[in-house]
């Protein structure tokens, strides 16, 4: 009975191409929380994401599995700054990374060789890149404005100009009219003695 048990556990393993990084990642999680911090895991990722480009599609789908679970890991870290310098949050990207890792093994999955994801890679790492610089720098910034503050700001450019006389607002005069008795041709200068 144990031996039937045994077998059908064994037989409800994932797939073998799933199972490549397995080890890997129950020493991941075996590993203390100080090493399981942003930079730390972010360095991890540009590390696996470079491997990936230059290795062959078996070994870049095993490499990319591997990515895939970094990038789950990358939200469990609290980050030290919440905003990228381009008014972006830093959880939306990681968010992103994710996204951009599960992406590249479907098409894996589909069939596509390295070269097919080659682009996608090359722009994931020098993501991962420009992450781990910013949080190196701390050169984050403060959140953008919220959304009240810019209709607020909107509705007032688009107001008409006034002028101010005697602190009292009146609107500003009416733009002249050009004389439209006459058409302009395409490409020609109006008779600037008929304005």
């Amino acid at each position: 009975m144990a031996l039937c048990v045994a077998a059908l556990v064994q037989g409800c393993g994932p797939p073998p191409e799933e199972s490549a990084g397995r080890f890997t990642t129950a020493a991941t999680v075996a590993l203390p929380p100080d090493t399981l911090d942003l930079a730390g895991n972010l360095r991890r990722l540009q590390s696996v994401i470079s491997d990936a480009r230059d290795a062959e599609r078996d070994e870049m789908f095993a490499l990319i599995r591997e990515a895939e679970r970094v990038t789950d890991r990358l939200l469990e870290s609290e980050p030290p700054i919440a905003w990228l310098p381009e008014q972006y949050s830093v959880d939306a990207t990681l968010r992103q990374f994710q996204a951009v890792a599960d992406r590249v093994v479907a098409r894996l999955r589909r069939g596509a060789g390295p070269e097919d994801v080659a682009d996608d890679l090359a722009e994931f790492e020098a993501s991962v890149a420009h992450m781990r610089q910013v949080l190196d720098e701390g050169t984050g910034t403060g959140a953008p404005a919220d959304l009240d503050s810019l209709l607020r700001d909107s509705a007032a450019a688009r107001r008409s100009p006034v002028e101010v006389f005697g602190g009292v607002r009146q609107p500003a005069p009416p733009p002249a009219r050009a004389d439209t008795s006459r058409p302009v041709l395409l490409g020609t200068e109006p008779d600037s003695t008929r304005l």
